[in-house]
């Protein structure tokens, strides 16, 4: 499987969406093919019986059961031109494979393999998986939901100087299941870090303080140190409320949150989750630029990198 990166935004008159993905291996009901065949315009097909697993159909067989198999298409089909396209679970509507081979063709009730994503996941080297590429902390992600890149309300948003109601972003997370282990990776340009105070609150409603004001109450006004890049989980080593030593940024990687995410254990992934940044002092201005949360664990964990709204 190839993986690219694009330099640039796609023209927003392209309507483009960019797809979701789902490693978990779990067996999908029915799946769905988006292809161009034999180089002819986009066509989408539809299998509605489970996907079997097996050997590779093409070239040495390697280590065992790395395919998809559909085994015949009740709505359209593939062609020559076909090969490389994506295979999609309709449930959660996620990439799960990418066209191998098959004898599937029009007038031809055949089958088709997808190599399996789950499997292309893992490799000898960086050059040769996924999981560094999509998952680079890795943080255990199982499924990240699509999105649509001109239908985004994210971030960046302003943090207003000394204001209580300060800014709150959400992000509705649709995958089902219970968390087991929550990290949340916060982006902030704001001069004088001593100003920030962060709260997220799960869709059941429980709150768990992030930061709360760092460098306070060893001095009034916190620490000065400028803009951060972290990522709050209960298993980092670093307490962020007594790193005051003047850097830009202020701090980088993981580090520990004021209450523990374990709180959080037991409560469904699925809602609305809520970051509300506050700026408790007067003088320093910035922004919230980014926030995701990661779900690992025994229960299949998704990412959600999804649509946000502030205040």
């Amino acid at each position: 499987m190839a993986l690219v990166e694009l330099d640039t935004q796609p023209d927003p008159a392209f309507n483009v969406f960019y797809s979701g993905w789902d490693r978990s291996g779990m067996v999908p009901m029915g799946s769905v093919g988006i292809h161009h065949p034999d180089g002819d315009v986009k066509a989408i097909s539809f299998n509605d019986d489970a996907l079997t697993t097996g050997d590779s159909c093409i070239g040495p067989i390697g280590r065992g059961n790395t395919h998809w198999y559909v085994d015949n298409w009740e709505q359209g089909t593939t062609e020559p031109g076909s090969s490389g396209s994506g295979l999609w679970d309709p449930a959660n509507q996620k990439l799960v494979g990418f066209l191998s081979g098959g004898l599937a063709a029009c007038g031809l009730l055949e089958f088709d393999c997808y190599g399996k994503f789950s499997e292309a996941w893992e490799g000898d080297s960086a050059a040769e998986r996924l999981q560094d590429w999509l998952d680079p902390n890795n943080l255990g992600v199982m499924m990240v939901d699509g999105a649509d890149p001109d239908n985004d309300t994210g971030p960046p948003f302003d943090i207003p100087d000394d204001d209580p109601a300060g800014v709150s972003a959400t992000q509705d997370v649709m995958e089902t299941g219970a968390i087991v282990e929550l990290a949340v990776r916060v982006q902030i340009d704001h001069t004088w870090v001593g100003d920030l105070r962060m709260v997220l609150r799960s869709p059941a409603g429980t709150e768990v303080i992030l930061l709360d004001r760092p460098g306070v109450p060893d001095t009034k006004v916190g620490c000065s140190d400028d803009n951060l890049d972290v990522t709050f989980q209960d298993d980092a080593t670093l307490v962020p409320e007594s790193h005051c030593d003047g850097t830009m940024p202020w701090l980088t990687g993981e580090v520990l949150p004021v209450d523990a995410l374990a709180a959080l254990a037991g409560e469904p992934r699925q809602g609305m989750w809520t970051l509300t940044v506050y700026d408790d002092s007067v003088l320093d201005i910035g922004q919230l630029v980014n926030w995701e949360l990661s779900f690992s664990g025994s229960s299949p964990p998704p990412m959600k990198l999804g649509r946000y709204t502030g205040r």
